[in-house]
């Protein structure tokens, strides 16, 4: 599994407070976090990338692959701080995603031959040019 998720890193629970409800007020997450984040993801807005389960600290992993999705959580506490954390989107790695999609089903040959027979001598199993 993996996720893309921004946030924001400051020092007291009381700086997130405050930065949450002015982001609740329609000020602008990654401009918040540029001016205020003390972590370097600031610089770039908060934005983490993708991540992966166990790539960050456990109270943010939680957040980003258990809690709903566009929706700012925290402040959640953790040995650098308190963070305000917005998850985009998860999705399945690719292996999972495929074995998780059901086969697609196969013509009998029948259904060949039936075919071979509509398309006329000669052009049963020509590709496109």
């Amino acid at each position: 599994m993996k996720a893309q998720a921004r946030h924001i890193l400051v020092k007291t629970a009381d700086e997130a407070e405050k930065l949450k409800q002015r982001i609740a007020n329609g000020e602008a997450f990654d401009v918040l976090a540029k001016k205020f984040s003390t972590c370097p993801s600031g610089k770039r807005g908060g934005d983490l990338g993708e991540v992966r389960p166990g790539q960050l600290v456990g109270a943010i992993d939680q957040v980003i692959f258990k809690k709903p999705l566009r929706v700012v959580h925290g402040p959640i506490k953790s040995k650098f701080g308190y963070h305000l954390v917005q998850t985009f989107y998860r999705d399945l790695c690719p292996q999972r995603r495929a074995a998780s999609r059901p086969m697609p089903a196969q013509p009998s040959n029948d259904a060949l031959i039936r075919l071979n027979r509509r398309r006329g001598p000669g052009r049963s199993n020509q590709r496109c040019r």
